[in-house]
């Protein structure tokens, strides 16, 4: 006879062997595709931005409701000193000198920031300079609340003189608030009884009333910047003025066939400052050109395009080399592009000329000449002639950090890579900075293929 605990483990093993792989593998990939759903529905991101919104309109008003009190109920008033913007950052400096990028004030006004030891205290002492348990009746505050980021982004600020308080918004949903509160500032909410302390202040001389997703975010300072290195959207809710970055990919160099290749043309770059409104914008990122075989037509192939916000970047025209037994020069120029290829030489003689940029966006390419072929062009310069350097490209800090892009290709035989991404003699250029790519020198090998394009947003 069977007993009780032996049918239970019959049936358990039985149970088991039930589910085959195949059926657990579609069970983990229904949960899996469940998972993706959920997260892309919810928006986690936009979620805490949310939660630390809601975070800051409370605390504001409860700023607010203190101060009044604190007017109300008090023998003796004292805001703080007029024309300063007193900060939620705790700072050493006394007039908030360590963080960088905070906007620039008014003629006459100055920051006001307080040590870490006493700058959330509410008697008098605490970033906001106001001794709030004088009164009679005390104060429900014991503790000055601060920004749940607290850096030189996101801030809390009062300014006395009657008063007005702001905080910086960072999501979609509560933007509206911050654009119909009255004040002059649609990027931060304001509140207290005289909103124009903060337009009078220039405090929010560099808030745009702008939240946006799409690329990789970061912050340098005050501003938010998306950097797409490759394809993707850009959407706004809001409407403002952004600075934009659009560097197309760059030319590949010519290949080596008894020839000496031109470097590729640098991608065309553009920078400039755009209106943007709520909308959603397709953000497309250029390829770099591949660079011209040895074993075929020898010219590099040109660089794709990048477009951003009605922008369009033209790719960097292709490093010349003949094909293989077929010397003649017209047909071996350098490739018409955001900036020129270089032109290329041959064994038997023969050369070619430099191809064009566009202007606006880059230079012409060099022209080839004896034993050597040209440089292509950058953004900022021509590319230089007969195994000359490929052209110097376009350098900004628009990524929080000091870069170059849009070099040409370097010429065969010695030409160099221009500053910015070109590849030297053969070698690609860099990927993201739209470099051109360098030509090949000798009988055979390949030219170096082309830098990909950016896109930057900053405001």
């Amino acid at each position: 006879m069977i007993s009780r605990n032996n049918l239970i483990k019959i049936f358990n093993r039985n149970l088991i062997s039930a589910f085959t792989l195949l059926e657990i593998l579609i069970v983990i990939g229904i949960l899996s595709t469940l998972a993706t759903v959920v997260v892309y529905v919810l928006n986690p991101a936009e979620l805490l931005k949310q939660s630390r919104d809601a975070k800051r309109l409370s605390e504001i008003q409860t700023l607010d409701d203190a101060v009044r009190f604190y007017t109300f109920n008090s023998g003796t008033l004292d805001y703080g000193t007029s024309s300063v913007v007193y900060l939620s950052l705790p700072d050493s400096s006394t007039t908030c000198s360590s963080y960088s990028n905070l906007p620039t004030l008014t003629g006459g006004w100055t920051y006001a920031c307080k040590p870490e030891s006493t700058y959330r205290k509410v008697d008098g002492t605490g970033w906001i300079p106001v001794n709030f348990p004088s009164t009679q009746a005390g104060s429900s505050l014991s503790i000055l609340p601060v920004d749940p980021t607290n850096n030189n982004t996101y801030y809390y600020s009062y300014i006395p003189g009657s008063w007005v308080l702001t905080a910086k918004i960072e999501s979609a949903k509560y933007l509206p608030i911050a654009q119909t509160d009255g004040g002059s500032d649609s990027a931060r909410f304001e509140i207290g009884s005289n909103l124009a302390l903060w337009e009078s202040s220039g405090g929010g001389s560099t808030s745009t009333a702008i939240i946006a997703t799409g690329g990789t975010i970061t912050t340098d300072g005050s501003y938010t910047i998306h950097t797409f290195a490759t394809s993707g959207t850009f959407t706004v809710t809001g409407s403002g003025s952004v600075e934009t970055l659009v560097v197309a990919g760059g030319g590949g160099g010519g290949g080596g066939c008894n020839s000496m290749g031109g470097g590729g043309g640098a991608g065309g770059v553009i920078a400039t400052t755009t209106n943007v409104t709520s909308q959603s914008y397709a953000i497309t990122v250029g390829g770099g050109g591949v660079g011209g075989l040895s074993v075929s037509y020898g010219n590099g192939s040109s660089g794709q395009n990048s477009t951003a916000l009605n922008l369009t970047a033209l790719g960097g025209g292709y490093g010349a080399s003949p094909q293989c037994g077929d010397w003649d020069a017209t047909y071996s120029s350098g490739g018409n592009g955001g900036s020129g290829g270089g032109g290329r030489q041959d064994n038997y003689g023969g050369y070619s000329t430099g191809g064009l940029g566009t202007p606006g966006q880059g230079y012409n390419g060099g022209a080839g000449g004896w034993s050597s072929g040209g440089g292509g062009g950058g953004a900022t310069q021509n590319g230089g002639p007969s195994g000359g350097n490929g052209g110097s490209g376009y350098t900004s800090s628009i990524s929080g950090a000091s870069i170059t892009y849009g070099g040409g290709g370097g010429g065969a035989h010695a030409g160099a890579g221009g500053t910015g991404g070109g590849g030297s003699v053969g070698n690609n250029g860099s990927p993201n900075t739209g470099g051109g790519g360098g030509g090949n020198p000798g009988a055979s090998g390949n030219g170096g293929s082309g830098g990909s394009g950016i896109v930057i947003i900053r405001y």
